[in-house]
């Protein structure tokens, strides 16, 4: 887990991978199971192109 944001009442887990990794993410499981996330975002790898995230305001993928 590389992030973690509370915009009002929703929670947000963000996972950040420089490359494609067929690895499980086992930060972003156990993050998971115990807080319940009401978003989890992947960026990098087989996520949303880097690039994409960082054209959108923060707003864009926190609320």
């Amino acid at each position: 887990m590389d992030f973690v944001t509370r915009a009002g009442g929703t929670l947000t887990a963000i996972e950040v991978k420089s490359g494609r990794s067929p690895d499980a993410l086992p930060g972003m499981a156990a993050f998971a199971d115990a807080f319940r996330p009401t978003r989890k975002l992947l960026v990098g790898g087989d996520g949303i192109a880097v690039e994409e995230f960082l054209s959108r305001p923060v707003a864009h993928w926190v609320a």
